[in-house]
């Protein structure tokens, strides 16, 4: 080439070719309008093929696809994986899927599309039944996906007044966890205590000096220790009990 002239650009007849610089390391390309000053050695340099590696959401409650990121990796290149994954309620993120199966790292040697996975969490409730017992269990643990209303317990001598606990400051009786909710759970039976009465009618007679109806109200399950009644000119054989509860007469 004469000093002053300008060289023809070349294009060699092989795939992903990049172009001609001045340096091995492919940091100045050579621009062909330029005049010809002294010697060249120009450099080819070849690209390695592209692809396309696509991140994408897949919402489990929902299952809504959204992309999180595209990138354009060398083929043969290891692609970093994101790490805005997106959070979803009741859920923690488990790894990136290809072909359903989790994958750690990827060596791109194509288009590919990974997705997110997603493991439900599942939350503690424990209860308090306070003496009392129920007929069907109640569960341990719940997810977001799931609806549960409690069983309510009984305890003999006892009114259930309800639960008190999460999401609950006075006694209620129905107690619904609704699906979406989230974080561990306890749960109390209240319950308020029976109340009976005994009514002793001497019947012409007096019981401890009172001639009666004599009306005594006790919790449940008190014992009591009921004295003899008295009439004048006549001795005290026994009550006869009506109604419920346990007498003993001796």
């Amino acid at each position: 080439v004469i000093e002053g002239e300008k060289i023809d650009n070349i294009t060699p007849t092989v795939e992903n070719f990049g172009g001609w610089y001045t340096d091995r390391k492919y940091t100045n390309k050579y621009n062909f309008d330029n005049e010809v000053t002294k010697n060249l050695i120009l450099y080819g340099k070849i690209e390695n093929n592209k692809y396309d590696v696509t991140f994408i959401d897949k919402n489990p409650s929902t299952g809504q696809e959204t992309i999180i990121e595209t990138k354009t990796i060398n083929e043969g290149e290891t692609v970093d994986f994101p790490t805005n994954i997106p959070e979803h309620v009741g859920y923690t993120f488990k790894c990136f899927t290809l072909n359903d199966e989790c994958i750690s790292e990827l060596e791109v040697r194509e288009d590919t599309t990974l997705y997110t996975d997603y493991t439900v969490n599942r939350y503690d409730i424990t209860y308090d039944y306070d003496g009392g017992s129920v007929s069907e269990d109640n569960p341990d643990t719940y997810t977001v996906k799931d609806e549960i209303t409690l069983h309510n317990p009984e305890k003999e001598g006892y009114t259930f007044l309800g639960w008190t606990g999460t999401d609950v400051s006075e006694p209620t009786l129905e107690v619904t966890i609704p699906r979406g909710s989230t974080g561990n759970r306890n749960y109390t039976a209240n319950f308020e205590i029976k109340r009976s009465t005994l009514t002793i009618k001497p019947r012409g007679g007096s019981y401890e000096g009172d001639y009666g109806p004599i009306i005594i109200t006790e919790d449940y399950g008190t014992v009591l220790t009921i004295s003899d009644s008295e009439r004048i000119g006549y001795t005290f054989k026994r009550y006869n009990k009506v109604g419920g509860g346990t007498f003993n007469n001796n």
